[in-house]
């Protein structure tokens, strides 16, 4: 390669370097456009679903302190949200890694609480990867870490919203409002409430002496998804369908 050739990657790698800090220093909402696949990724936290309302959501740390939150389920953020974090805690966060050397531990633990949350931490060093995966049985050293990255993914300020999460299921269904078909020696009153800690209410009958029963619940206490499964293995129940904007509703 000659010097001239040198000299311009060098020029070439410092004027992407400076964009990339601008973009990093700049504004909340030009980190929207903030290229992920392009950074390099440090630090990965993946909490799994639990038996009860256990927050659900991937936090991703990458070069220069940008992070990313990915919420799935049972979280106030759904969707991915970035920020960046301030360059010494960012620092002390990439310490506290290199310190902690995952590389001691197994790569998965066996807990003795079947419904405890699995996490796995991921750290990723010029290259080379490990992850740490478990419940309740990890090391001290894995839970600090896990410590540190729920702190950060718990934070209120400086989020902002990347990319909004993915549509289940199309507009026009109402996803809050169940239409239920229950035999006539079935009391939809009694049967309702047999969902009371999802909060279930009895909107009306569709039709006049029809078997048709509209009822609504709060999905704070449970997903869509899981409470028309719910429902649907329910032996009293014939059939149930989220409601639709064109057929029950104008």
């Amino acid at each position: 390669m000659n010097i001239q050739s040198l000299l311009s990657n060098r020029v070439r790698a410092s004027l992407i370097g400076t964009l990339i800090v601008l973009i990093f220093t700049s504004c909340g909402s030009n980190l929207k456009k903030v290229g992920l696949s392009g950074l390099r990724k440090d630090i990965e936290m993946r909490k799994g679903p639990c038996y009860g309302r256990c927050p659900v959501y991937t936090l991703r740390v990458y070069e220069k302190g940008i992070v990313t939150y990915e919420g799935e389920r049972y979280t106030d953020r759904l969707g991915v949200y970035i920020k960046k974090l301030p360059e010494e805690q960012y620092m002390a966060l990439i310490d506290s890694f290199q310190r902690a050397n995952l590389w001691q531990f197994d790569d998965v633990y066996k807990g003795e609480i079947p419904d405890a949350q699995t996490v796995s931490i991921t750290y990723i060093e010029e290259g080379d990867i490990k992850s740490v995966t478990g419940k309740d049985g990890r090391p001290d050293h894995v839970q600090s870490l896990e410590l540190l990255l729920s702190q950060i993914a718990s934070s209120k300020e400086g989020w902002t919203l990347k990319r909004k999460p993915p549509s289940e299921y199309p507009d026009y269904v109402i996803t809050d409002e169940i239409i239920v078909q229950l035999p006539e020696d079935i009391s939809i009153n009694k049967w309702v409430r047999k969902y009371r800690k999802h909060r279930m209410v009895l909107k009306k009958q569709l039709r006049e002496d029809s078997p048709y029963w509209l009822v609504t619940y709060d999905k704070d206490t449970i997903t869509p998804k899981e409470i028309l499964d719910k429902i649907r293995r329910d032996r009293e129940v014939r059939s149930a369908e989220f409601n639709k904007k064109s057929k029950w509703r104008t």
